[in-house]
């Protein structure tokens, strides 16, 4: 028997829901634009950002949650990208071996959790190229935690004359704890196509530092009868994010 009770926190309906709403919001003010090749004013404008992936689908923006950007003067405005991910899963699984004349049972419960909260605060400097075009480099913090728990619990359970009986119970658990920190950098070009909407190509360059802590118990019945390993590792990269496609709605 299985039993799988997945729950999961995604971005990409909630995002694709906020961009029919903003693109509903704005065909009637886009349709009396009298001047469609008129330049662009940045100052005081907001946008939320989605990712274009393979064959022009939309995705969410570096696995974001939520993209969010303002501008503050024509060349100067912010990025938020906020990230959140949780897995959860309950599954119990039956099992009957017959070994010889015996009868072994086994029953399975393993619970997995998994999370990812993540954040990146960038900087946006802006610089004109042409009315529709500009150049922006950015720059700014990035933190994240990740966390991931799974514990197995097996129940053997031996045929007697009176009927099945427990023979042995063991534990397994499993936890990795990952806190991380560092900065992004990039450049990228924005190009709009009306006042409200623009794609943007970009390159980014990640620097980051994580603590990762990893732990796992076994206890129980079958031997060994407990094991405990702890191991603590530090790590430090220096990466590329590639190239990325944005759309920006502005409002």
């Amino acid at each position: 028997m299985k039993y799988t009770t997945p729950w999961q926190i995604t971005s990409t309906a909630v995002m694709v829901s906020i961009l029919i709403l903003f693109l509903t919001t704005h065909v009637e003010a886009q349709n009396n634009l009298s001047n469609t090749s008129e330049p662009i004013s940045l100052e005081g404008r907001k946008a939320l950002q989605f990712g274009v992936g393979s064959n022009l689908t939309l995705t969410s923006a570096d696995d974001a949650l939520i993209s969010y950007k303002w501008m503050t003067s024509e060349s100067r405005g912010y990025r938020l990208n906020l990230r959140l991910n949780v897995d959860y899963e309950n599954r119990t699984i039956d099992n009957t071996s017959v070994p010889g004349n015996s009868t072994i049972e086994q029953e399975r419960v393993r619970n997995t959790l998994e999370t990812n909260v993540g954040a990146t605060f960038e900087f946006l400097r802006y610089h004109e190229v042409q009315n529709r075009l500009f150049m922006y480099t950015f720059i700014g913090p990035l933190i994240n935690f990740r966390y991931f728990n799974r514990a197995i619990d097996d129940v053997f359970y031996g045929q007697t004359i009176d009927g099945p009986e427990v023979a042995a119970e063991t534990r397994s658990v499993l936890k990795n704890t990952r806190i991380g920190g560092g900065g992004t950098a990039g450049i990228g070009l924005e190009w709009f196509v009306n006042p409200y909407i623009s794609f943007s190509g970009e390159y980014g360059l990640a620097l980051s530092a994580s603590y990762r802590i990893s732990e796992n118990t076994r206890s129980g019945d079958v031997p060994p009868s407990a094991q405990n390993v702890d191991d603590r590792t530090f790590e430090l990269s220096l990466r590329g994010t590639g190239a990325r496609i944005r759309l920006s709605v502005y409002f």
